[in-house]
């Protein structure tokens, strides 16, 4: 199978952005071994860092959905007896 980055491929900032956004059982897809192979030290710390912050902004970003949602006012039992009627709606059939 062909890949994206292989060994003439340049270890670019973006190319290693790249890598650090993919889903790890797409990495095979996307390198191949000779590209893996040429990376040094210097180029996977840089892949670790970018993890580490993208990481940290899912967390961030889920975190404020979170916060925002728990801090919402609403009439909590109006709400859970919309839900539980909404839920036994959808579970009649079963």
């Amino acid at each position: 199978m062909k890949t994206l980055l292989n060994k003439q491929t340049e270890p670019s900032e973006q190319t290693l952005k790249t890598i650090a956004h993919m889903p790890t059982k797409s990495l095979p897809v996307l390198m191949g071994d000779e590209f893996a192979q040429g990376l040094n030290d210097v180029d996977f710390m840089r892949v670790a860092v970018l993890l580490a912050q993208k990481s940290y902004e899912e967390r961030k970003t889920g975190t404020d959905l979170f916060t925002r949602f728990r801090h919402q006012s609403f009439d909590t039992n109006e709400s859970l007896s919309v839900r539980a009627s909404s839920a036994e709606n959808k579970y009649a059939r079963f």
